[in-house]
């Protein structure tokens, strides 16, 4: 079964966001095999910094600038892990 641990923790962590005119966002990551979400926090006038993982159990869930809610988190991870 899928708990999408850390999640709770990426969406407090979204509480924070003010909007994509701000350059504070957050890149939101799961790894299947230990079944973990987390984000990456960048301040980039442009948005223009991300990371890249080399190994394929972990996938990009999205790019965040606004809140967003652990049930939405949860669907956005879930439409990911359908594209792998």
């Amino acid at each position: 079964m899928t708990r999408f641990n850390g999640i709770k923790k990426v969406a407090s962590l979204s509480k924070g966001l003010k909007g994509s005119y701000s350059p504070y966002y957050l890149e939101v990551f799961y790894d299947v095999g230990d079944d973990v979400i987390w984000a990456d926090e960048y301040y980039s006038l442009g948005h223009n910094q991300w990371s890249v993982y080399q190994d394929d159990d972990i996938i990009r869930v999205c790019s965040l600038s606004n809140p967003i809610t652990m049930k939405e988190l949860k669907e956005l991870t879930i439409t990911a892990m359908k594209r792998m």
